[in-house]
């Protein structure tokens, strides 16, 4: 054949010419293109054959009873007939009325003799080859009742049903495409092309029979010197049904004619199983056969299983030596499919599962989130996570029935990167990387998705990890029971100090000068410092917390300031202590307005000892204690309700 890969002027004429005039080529059987063929073998007759009419010379029933038509085609008429010896239905193929020429005759004549070399199971047994009671050639065949393969390809109700299938249609068409290759093969073995392979050609009987029929454009490859069957190596002329025919057959190139021409017939037939189309189409018979020569490689959709579209390439490869070596290689292929079909199903199943996985992470995606951070404030819905498990389930299932399934190793890598992707959108850091390691073909640009995610994480997480510390430091709720306790301690020795104090002068053991003023404070202070230390474990654990006690004492050291103060200028005691609970007073009015609110009533009861005091100097000691004391257990009293709520 040559290498050209697209016709030249003098095939483009030979083929308009097919589609101008029906002298050349004429159409037999719907769409076949049969060359015009005449003359019978010099060394043959007609007359040589027996005569096995349905009446003898005198008119008495003879050997076949005909019964009815059972069909036509474009040259021969099928009629059924009762065996009469055998009791017996056959088959009887003659010539129709307006088919009486040397031409036809031998067509009849050439199927008659290549089916009668070929038994086996898949071709349709000849019986014998005689002559009617007109003297024409007439072939008695097994009669075989069903349907032929295409009208079950257009309605599946008419399919046998020992060869149906309502689960898995497909398989059970691949099945019959696979006894067709047996019959392909064992021609091939015998030296015989078919030429004219198409789901019209076989025949479908009602008890699981697959036929191959119509060898009316069989060749052979063979030059036995009998003449009887025409030779490959002389064909001149387009032959053959248009959307089905191998590129060598459509460019007439006899010499390329052989066992690969049917391969390519066959891979046409695998294009119509799983299509619905056939191969080779045009809106003439001029475009159909340009295509047909060209048979540029298909790019299947993606309900064609991968693995079936491989198989469909290779056979109708343009050039022979790119498909397979024989009818034989091809079923193996089919059978292989076959085989893994089970691995094939899952992986279909699982690639609408990737395809549903796909459709909701993009209408989860698509919604609007915090953009502020790669991590989406919104929790991924579960769904996605099952289908996810579901779909790579499924490839891997594919993968233990038939370890070879590519469309399910690609399966395992897409839903992997699917959900990588996912888990890189959602800020998923750990669930990516996870991920990301089991892939078997690396994907840098995951990989450097994945590290920008754990830098922009990284950051993130010592922001988070600083607003964490910050809230450590400013939460007032923590250790407030050990605050409490503090306090409601101060409360015994701020208080108690000036009411013993107050008694000791009261009795004359003692008397209210800055001596005593400043003993008094000492002994607050100590107190104070002696409850802190006790408590220091539990009471500095945050910033807040040891400003607080840091106020306690800032406020002392004011009280101090204020009393050395009041000693230098010469004022009274009384007047130093009312100063000293005015400025509690105030102290603790900046600690609620900037830190706890509810400490503002405890700045009233100081507020009272500093107006009491300055009031009423002779219950100076006494007004003292009693603030200090009240104010102390007001805050005391607050923290606990804030512990109590907690552990509630």
């Amino acid at each position: 054949m040559s290498s050209a890969s697209h016709p030249d002027d003098h095939l483009l004429a030979a083929w308009n010419g097919l589609a101008e005039d029906n002298q050349t080529m004429r159409l037999v059987s719907a769409d076949t293109l049969e060359p015009l063929v005449v003359g019978l073998p010099e060394a043959f007759s007609i007359a040589s054959l027996p005569r096995l009419a349905a009446l003898d010379a005198v008119g008495a029933p003879g050997e076949y009873r005909v019964a009815r038509t059972l069909g036509q085609g474009g040259m021969g008429v099928i009629r059924l007939a009762e065996q009469t010896s055998l009791f017996r239905n056959v088959a009887i193929k003659t010539l129709r009325t307006d088919q009486h020429y040397e031409g036809a005759t031998l067509d009849l004549l050439r199927e008659a003799w290549i089916t009668g070399r070929l038994e086996h199971p898949n071709i349709i047994p000849v019986h014998a080859l005689g002559q009617d009671e007109h003297g024409l050639p007439m072939l008695v065949m097994k009669m075989v009742e069903g349907v032929n393969w295409a009208e079950a390809l257009h309605d599946p109700a008419k399919m046998p049903a020992r060869l149906r299938s309502e689960r898995d249609p497909l398989t059970a068409h691949l099945k019959i495409l696979m006894q067709v290759c047996n019959a392909v093969h064992f021609a091939h073995t015998m030296g015989i092309v078919h030429r004219d392979l198409k789901p019209d050609n076989v025949m479908l009987g009602a008890f699981g029979e697959v036929y191959l029929v119509d060898w009316g454009l069989a060749v052979s490859v063979i030059d036995d010197g009998s003449a009887r069957l025409p030779l490959a190596k002389d064909i001149k002329d387009v032959a053959g049904t248009a959307a089905y025919i191998a590129p060598e057959m459509a460019g007439a190139h006899g010499q390329a004619i052989e066992a690969r021409t049917d391969v390519y017939l066959l891979g046409a037939i695998l294009h119509r199983l799983v299509t619905g189309q056939p191969r080779h189409g045009g809106e003439s018979l001029m475009a159909t056969l340009i295509n047909a020569y060209d048979s540029k490689a298909v790019d299947y959709p993606d309900f064609v299983p991968g693995e079936l579209a491989l198989i469909c390439n290779k056979a109708t490869d343009r050039e022979r030596a790119g498909r397979y070596e024989s009818a034989e290689a091809f079923r193996v292929a089919v059978e292989d499919y076959v085989e893994h079909r089970d691995s094939h199903r899952l992986t279909e199943s699982a690639g609408r599962q990737l395809a549903t996985l796909r459709s909701f992470i993009a209408e989860f995606l698509a919604q609007p989130h915090d953009a502020a951070g790669p991590r989406t404030q919104r929790q991924p819905p579960t769904l996605i996570y099952k289908l996810f498990a579901q779909c790579r389930f499924g490839f891997e299932q594919a993968l233990m029935l038939w370890a070879d399934n590519d469309d399910a190793k690609s399966g395992v890598q897409d839903v992997l990167e699917v959900m990588i992707d996912f888990e890189l959108h959602v800020g998923d850091e750990k669930a990516a990387a996870n991920l990301l390691a089991e892939l078997k073909q690396r994907n840098h640009e995951f990989e450097q998705r994945l590290a920008a995610l754990r830098e922009a994480l990284g950051r993130e997480a010592q922001q988070i990890d600083r607003f964490k510390r910050i809230g450590h430091d400013v939460d007032l709720e923590l250790a407030t029971g050990e605050r409490s306790v503090m306090i409601a301690r101060l409360a015994v020795v701020f208080g108690g100090a000036p009411l013993l104090n107050s008694a000791l002068v009261r009795l004359g053991a003692s008397e209210y000068s800055f001596q005593n003023y400043f003993v008094q404070f000492a002994a607050i202070s100590a107190g104070a410092a002696l409850v802190v230390y006790v408590m220091r474990h539990k009471l500095l654990k945050n910033a807040i917390n040891k400003r607080l006690i840091a106020s306690v004492f800032a406020m002392l050291a004011g009280a101090l300031v204020m009393r050395l103060l009041g000693f230098v200028l010469g004022l009274d005691v009384a007047g130093c202590t009312a100063l000293e609970n005015g400025l509690f007073a105030f102290g603790i009015l900046m600690l609620a307005l900037l830190t706890d609110a509810r400490l503002w009533p405890a700045a009233l009861a100081f507020l009272v000892g500093a107006f009491g005091a300055a009031f009423v100097p002779s219950l100076v000691l006494e007004f003292d204690g009693l603030s200090n004391f009240a104010a102390l257990l007001l805050i005391a009293r607050a923290w606990k309700q804030t512990e109590d709520s907690k552990q509630r």
